[in-house]
């Protein structure tokens, strides 16, 4: 007499466990998709058995092939085969993104470079300016009678 695959042992889910065995917690990105990766073989299996044999497989033949799945071994190697897809897509994804990266810092640089500089000629523009208003400030007191040079002479021997 074959027993119910559906009817679970007393201290057994109701429930397929494929899950929890792949996946250690809801954080736990590799399980997730090593999961998506025994969802996708489990189905191309159903798919080819189809194909195969004309119906689809027995609940017998489902929990055999649900055992063979979630040996160790096999859950280990679809982790793997995740973490793998998922290093690959990372590095892809770092490798598009390179010449913007690039381009967005050697932008930064060139203006930062291009600020020092509008500084640099900002101040000596405004110390130029402010040299020839000095001049001319000097040459309108110097036509309106004042001499500069005599104040100075004046307050440097008093000084003394």
């Amino acid at each position: 007499m074959m027993t119910d695959v559906h009817q679970p042992k007393a201290d057994q889910p109701s429930y397929n466990q494929a899950f929890e065995k792949i996946v250690d917690s809801e954080e736990d990105v590799i399980g997730l998709f090593a999961y998506a990766l025994y969802k996708q073989h489990k189905r191309d299996w159903i798919v080819s058995h189809k194909a195969e044999n004309g119906t689809e497989p027995s609940e017998i033949e489902k929990a055999a092939f649900m055992r063979s799945q979630l040996l160790a071994k096999t859950v280990e190697s679809y982790r793997q085969r995740a973490s793998e897809i998922l290093g690959d897509y990372t590095n892809q994804v770092v490798e598009q993104a390179k010449p913007q990266h690039f381009k967005e810092a050697l932008t930064d640089r060139v203006e930062l470079a291009l600020g020092y500089w509008r500084g640099v000629w900002t101040g000596m523009s405004a110390a130029f300016f402010y040299t020839l208003v000095l001049i001319l400030f000097s040459i309108i007191l110097r036509y309106a009678g004042v001499d500069w040079f005599g104040i100075l002479k004046a307050i440097s021997y008093t000084g003394s």
